[in-house]
């Protein structure tokens, strides 16, 4: 039972509308199933995409298409979608990426 009552306890009901995982890719091409399932009762408003280790790691957002790439040593390391609803994702590389999204209610 929620603890109304207590301003410090934590949230134990209703829905998460945050997301957060680590995986590893290593694939040369993009799997038949979505790598990532991003599952939550709304839509995403805001996901990230960050490459810790690895060298390059390509991103599609449909399993068939790729839509962008991450370098360990540029920029495209680190990439912020905002207003974009993103649910499966693909990746084919060498790299252990975080993934982080956001939906507001």
């Amino acid at each position: 039972m929620p603890d109304f009552g207590n301003p410090l306890a934590p949230i134990d009901y209703g829905y998460d509308f945050n997301f957060f995982t680590k995986h590893l890719v290593a694939n040369v091409n993009y799997n038949t199933n979505c790598d990532i399932v991003i599952n939550m009762k709304a839509p995403t408003y805001a996901v990230s995409f960050q490459l810790e280790s690895g060298t390059r790691v390509e991103y599609s957002l449909n399993g068939l298409t790729t839509h962008g790439d991450m370098i360990l040593t540029e920029a495209s390391a680190n990439l912020l979608f905002e207003n974009r609803v993103i649910s499966k994702i693909w990746f084919r590389g060498d790299g252990y990426i975080r993934v982080e999204a956001w939906s507001i209610r």
